[in-house]
């Protein structure tokens, strides 16, 4: 061999095996895979049917009367399901608030696009309602500029704060403006639960944070001060807390009651464990019922939190001392519960009395379409909030030119936005 020369192995040829698919052909899932996830699915769906069934047969049964005795007891009323006798709404005056969000990140900021629209039913018997609007539905926009680098849940968790914050300062101002009123209706949770741990030392999210937290503290003392009842309408809510409470108590409430050991023939904390509220509820109740009062927001006792995180609790003064708590009501029948929140002293009497009347009023306000559970005032303010995404493009189109064109390389959308082909 000759120095300086580079002899090349000679070449074999070399069986490589067919990669296997890391999924499945089209046809394949529509004939197969479908048919099984059904089967499973029905499966266990009979089983929350049974679970269900059993539950609202033997509803009588599920006395918590007694575990009113203890401190932290999360339930607010004796009885597992309550009849709701509608009232007349004439000459009450119902509020509502909703915020629409519309959001655009490009490659140097992050823009995000808030309304918010108060609503002011009085109704008027077999009339329809008058209707206010506050402020005219063409005011109350807000427009921010991102441009802090932030991670997409930072970014998420900051425009829920900013949109949720617009909306509770409009329904403190609607209070304090239009009192007498009856009540005031918010679309979602009354209550913002502390943000994930890890944003517990962030300075780009919590300062906004707590300003939201003082917010909804001052709505409350605005509420009380007014008397003006402050309701949570949750359309589609995913919690699971009643059914883990649910879970908590029937092993002691078995033991208690003969009758209820028909339960233990099934896998009951199996099954609780994967019901949603709603789930549970839509199969149990009736039109015109609801569960009982079960506290919404944690105890001392539950490490569901960093105890170096704030609460809204904490912005409230000593001499207002609430909870909050919340019910699943039906209004109609072809349609799933409505998780209900409000807050009250932590008294037995007020707790029900409070409950019972939200639910009066609220059910002949939503119980107008047979296949919609929703207030009236809500889907009101709900349809006025609603944003246009490309209103959005108005305001960046006109930030733009403001900039000039030699910076504009800097407002370049995503690449999958702007593709040429």
């Amino acid at each position: 061999m000759q120095r300086g020369l580079m002899v090349l192995a000679e070449e074999h040829a070399v069986e490589i095996p067919a990669l296997k698919p890391t999924g499945s052909r089209r046809e394949e899932i529509l004939g197969q895979h479908i048919k099984i996830i059904a089967r499973e699915m029905r499966e266990v769906m009979q089983h929350k049917r049974e679970i269900g069934d059993m539950l609202r047969k033997h509803a009588q049964c599920l006395d918590l009367g007694w575990l009113m005795q203890y401190e932290n007891c999360m339930f607010g009323e004796p009885a597992f399901l309550n009849q709701v006798q509608p009232i007349d709404l004439t000459g009450l005056k119902v509020a509502a608030v909703d915020g629409g969000l519309a959001r655009q990140s490009l490659m140097s900021a992050d823009f995000l696009f808030i309304r918010a629209i108060g609503v002011i039913f009085s109704f008027c018997g077999t009339d329809p309602p008058l209707v206010k609007y506050y402020p005219h539905e063409n005011n109350n926009y807000v427009f921010s500029t991102f441009q802090t680098p932030l991670s997409g849940h930072k970014l998420d968790v900051r425009s829920s704060i900013e949109r949720a914050r617009l909306e509770v300062r409009l329904a403190t101002e609607i209070v304090e403006r239009y009192s007498p009123l009856e009540m005031m209706i918010l679309d979602g949770s009354i209550c913002m639960e502390p943000v994930d741990v890890l944003f517990s030392s962030n300075d780009e999210v919590m300062p906004h944070y707590r300003s939201l937290l003082e917010a909804y503290a001052k709505l409350y003392q605005v509420c009380q001060d007014h008397n003006v009842l402050l309701v949570g309408c949750v359309k589609d809510s995913r919690s699971a807390r009643l059914c883990q409470l649910l879970a908590e108590v029937l092993p002691m409430l078995i033991k208690r009651n003969t009758k209820l050991r028909e339960l233990t023939l099934i896998n009951y904390k199996q099954y609780l464990q994967i019901f949603r509220d709603v789930d549970l509820f839509n199969q149990i109740l009736y039109p015109n019922e609801r569960t009982t009062v079960f506290r919404s927001s944690p105890t001392a006792r539950e490490n569901r939190f960093s105890s170096t995180l704030l609460t809204v609790k904490d912005f409230l003064s000593e001499s207002f001392p609430i909870d909050f708590y919340a019910y699943y009501l039906k209004p109609v029948q072809y349609d799933a519960p409505m998780r209900v929140e409000f807050f009250a002293r932590a008294n037995k009497n007020e707790i029900a009395k409070k409950a019972d009347l939200i639910a009066r009023m609220l059910l002949p306000m939503s119980s107008g379409h047979e296949g919609f559970a929703a207030p009236v005032p809500q889907i009101e303010a709900d349809m006025r909030a609603r944003l246009d995404p490309t209103e959005m493009d108005l305001f960046i189109n006109e930030l733009m030119r403001e900039i000039g064109l030699d910076l504009s390389l800097g407002f370049l959308k995503k690449r999958r936005d702007r593709r040429p082909f």
